[in-house]
């Protein structure tokens, strides 16, 4: 964002010092994002054992991209559908 611009956006919205603060570390980050890196996902042990707990209600465990990680037999009954682990829910 260029300087005129959030000098302009400052001007607009009449921002606290703690909001222009946050205005400016927005518009400028110290650090760019990491990029997505497929590496392999595994659901977390304790995740693991709730879900085998919890056989009376429908349990997914999703990761990175809604990759599944982990599903119960009873979410396969409610959605009528099998999801194999590893399978996308935006595919």
């Amino acid at each position: 964002m260029s300087e005129s611009v959030l000098t302009a956006l400052t001007r607009a919205l009449r921002p606290n010092e703690i909001e222009a603060t946050h205005l400016r570390d927005l518009a400028a980050p110290t650090s760019r994002p990491r990029p997505w890196s497929p590496t392999a996902q595994h659901p977390d042990p304790g995740l693991l054992r709730l879900a085998a707990t919890l056989d009376h209600v429908p349990v997914l465990l999703l990761g990175q991209r809604s990759k599944v990680l982990a599903r119960n037999a009873l979410l396969q009954t409610v959605l009528g559908r099998s999801l194999p682990i590893g399978s996308s829910l935006m595919d």
